[in-house]
C-alpha cells in the first residue's frame, strides 16, 4: 500500500530530535537535506501495491523518528 502523507507527530520530550543529534556539517548531512526527495517519491509510487498496510515513507523525517 502507499505511504499516507504524514503530519508532525509530537517531539518526545525525553529526546532531543534526531536532526540535534545529528553533526550538520557532516557530507551526507547536507546531501540529504539538499536533495528533492519528492522525485524519488514519484518515481516509486507506482511500485507500491494498493492493498495491506500503509508503506512507511522512503526518507524517514526527524519528526517519525
Amino acid at each position: 500500500m502507499q505511504p499516507s502523507p504524514t503530519d508532525k507527530a509530537q517531539i518526545s520530550f525525553l529526546l532531543p530530535d534526531l536532526e540535534h543529534q545529528l553533526d550538520p556539517r557532516n557530507a551526507l548531512f547536507r546531501l540529504a537535506r539538499a536533495m528533492d526527495w519528492s522525485v524519488f517519491e514519484k518515481e516509486f509510487r507506482p511500485l507500491y501495491c494498493t492493498e495491506g498496510r500503509p508503506a512507511l515513507p522512503i526518507r524517514r523525517h526527524w519528526w517519525d523518528c
